[in-house]
């Protein structure tokens, strides 16, 4: 597959669910059980930090073989176009600034329900 030397020397991959299910079948030939393995052939990519959002329901993180969750900032949604953006780019500055990754998930999300509220306070 051409994107398995990419991910390999990739610090931070973020993926939808969508996309993350995509990958995992176009790699394993079959679509992944459950989570649990979703999670455990998107680690065994090789990125050193993979991340996948759930839309409205949160994100999940993995990172050597270790899972972390955030749930979404409960919001009254007007657009989510860009929240997605948002998150990857908050919680990359997160890393970048050595917060742990439940910091960077906690300011990410929160950064993405603004986005898709359009206002600092829902």
């Amino acid at each position: 597959h051409g994107l398995k030397n990419y991910i390999k020397k990739t610090e931070i991959l973020i993926l939808n669910m969508e996309e993350a299910c995509e990958l995992v079948s176009s790699k394993t030939k079959k679509k992944p059980l459950n989570e649990k393995q979703l999670l455990l052939e998107i680690d065994k990519m090789g990125a050193k930090i993979s991340v996948i959002t759930e839309d409205g329901s949160g994100s999940i993180v993995i990172t050597g073989g270790k899972s972390y969750h955030q749930k979404a900032i409960p919001v009254k949604v007007v657009d989510t176009t860009g929240a997605g953006d948002s998150f990857g780019a908050t919680f990359t500055f997160g890393i970048i600034k050595d917060f742990d990754i439940h910091y960077a998930l906690k300011i990410a999300a929160i950064n993405a329900g603004n986005k898709s509220c359009h206002r600092l306070i829902c």
